[in-house]
């Protein structure tokens, strides 16, 4: 069998597993190149057009280099691993979701207590647990 390529846009099912709980919304999108992408990795669209595991704005803070603002943030959380180390990819992101947290990926010195609010005005909820 043919696996069929995504496209950038689509709106891809995915099953529950030890990352998602419930997922109510998915969206294939373009990851910036440079990162060897990992399920469970928050992304967030950069003022490129593309994603990347970039800082997630909070409403309070100002928006610096390529961030988008918190009214233009979009976030999601990876559904599979992409490796984009050479060339921009296409992946599938969860945006309406209820995860995992002990199998998410954090951007560098960003944590739950910093963003829990951000995510849950986004539609992303993570809690903890075990499977």
């Amino acid at each position: 069998l043919k696996k069929k390529k995504q496209k950038e846009g689509e709106n891809i099912q995915i099953k529950t597993d030890d990352l998602f709980m419930q997922v109510n919304d998915t969206k294939s999108v373009t990851l910036k190149s440079g990162v060897a992408y990992t399920k469970g990795m928050l992304v967030t669209l950069q003022n490129t057009g593309k994603y990347t595991n970039g800082i997630v704005v909070n409403p309070e803070n100002t928006a610096t280099g390529t961030q988008l603002p918190f009214s233009r943030q979009v976030i999601g959380i990876l559904v599979d691993d992409v490796d984009a180390t050479s060339t921009d990819k296409v992946g599938v992101i969860a945006t309406d979701a209820v995860a995992n947290l002990n199998k998410i990926t954090f951007a560098t010195g960003q944590t739950l207590a910093l963003i829990a609010g951000t995510l849950q005005a986004k539609n992303l909820k993570l809690e903890g647990w075990n499977k």
